[in-house]
């Protein structure tokens, strides 16, 4: 049967919720309110089966108290099913009762006497998630009044290969969630300041120092705190990229100081797709403490604060309105009191005397 201008509407609208992004965990309620939203029933059930296990979960909507009691009945009276030879085979073209036997056989049945007359079933269609493995995922979908249309099942048969493919996408973003959090863990054992997001800005994981500097360089971004902020992704569309040969592509983003700090930025795109940003915040000047503890005058401390910025010394000359024979003095005095020999050693104690 084909669908309707007006089925294959509501289709679309399904599956713009299915395929957005969901975890394993929150995937069984989602699916069974948009199947409760396009086929009438009176009862529908997300069946999990894990017969290695010998386990077996339901969910439902409305949510039945009741069904959980009959659970051990449903497994005794299992092979009684009509369909149970659809059961076994797990394909997904969605299957009615009435399709195999008639109301009259199926009342005959000890599943019907002990499972599905206390719960108001007489007609039922039933297809099945290609969960792979070992679980068995069935939807059941249940009336007592009333059978199954052919719209209905040209509705499920549509949708029945999508929601498959909805659920290995939710195994991977389970799988991903994971390994963000193992990654992430441990960072933050390392007291580092770093976000995991998804491409859409979404945090999967942060530090505790990330999103207290968020908190701070971001005031605006405390109202939503599940997604980076905005200016951070903004810059992240413009300036990440795809990783090449194996290795992430980072860039640095500078913010302007506050409180006598500033943030810096680097983010990148690793080659499982994710992003990460690093945050790393420094003083904009090297602080006094510091200073006394290598013995550096004020005027010391200045040209080495310059220097941490790459400065050379006619760059630093000016900055300072100062002659340049006087800063090769200080920067003479200065490297002998920090013991380095060059200027690249300098910056880099001058980078760590600045970082927080």
């Amino acid at each position: 049967m084909r669908l309707s201008h007006s089925d294959l509407q509501a289709c679309s609208r399904v599956l713009q919720e299915l395929y957005a992004e969901t975890s394993l965990s929150s995937f069984p309620d989602k699916l069974l309110d948009l199947l409760a939203g396009i086929v009438p029933v009176e009862h529908l059930t997300y069946n999990e089966f894990d017969d290695r296990r010998h386990r077996y979960t339901v969910r439902s909507r409305p949510n039945l108290p009741e069904l959980t009691g009959c659970v051990p009945q449903l497994i005794a009276h299992l092979h009684e099913h009509p369909l149970y030879e659809h059961y076994l085979q797990r394909t997904l073209q969605p299957k009615k009762i009435s399709d195999a036997v008639t109301v009259r056989q199926l009342k005959k049945t000890g599943l019907y006497q002990e499972v599905y007359g206390p719960l108001a079933t007489k007609h039922q269609m039933i297809f099945f998630v290609q969960a792979g493995g070992e679980a068995r995922i069935g939807m059941a979908l249940n009336r007592w009044h009333k059978d199954f249309s052919e719209r209905d099942r040209s509705v499920l048969a549509f949708l029945s290969p999508h929601i498959t493919q909805a659920y290995k996408n939710a195994q991977v973003v389970t799988d991903t969630a994971m390994n963000l959090n193992a990654v992430g863990e441990g960072l933050d054992s390392i007291h580092r300041a770093v976000v995991l997001s998804g491409a859409n800005g979404a945090i999967r994981w942060m530090s505790a120092l990330a999103r207290a500097w968020l908190e701070e360089f971001f005031p605006e971004w405390r109202a939503a705190p599940h997604r980076l902020p905005v200016q951070l992704r903004h810059w992240i569309e413009r300036n990440a990229t795809a990783a090449n040969a194996g290795r992430p592509n980072f860039s640095e983003l500078q913010l302007p100081a506050r409180a006598g700090c500033r943030l810096l930025v680097y983010c990148g795109r690793t080659c499982g797709g994710e992003f990460m940003t690093a945050l790393i915040r420094e003083r904009v000047c090297i602080p006094p403490e510091m200073a006394r503890t290598f013995g550096l005058t004020a005027r010391e401390a200045e040209i080495l604060f310059w220097i941490s910025e790459a400065k050379t010394n006619p760059e630093t000359a000016v900055i300072l309105g100062v002659s340049l024979r006087t800063i090769h003095k200080h920067t003479e005095h200065l490297f002998a009191k920090i013991g380095v020999e060059n200027r690249l050693a300098a910056q880099r104690l001058g980078l760590e005397l600045r970082r927080v």
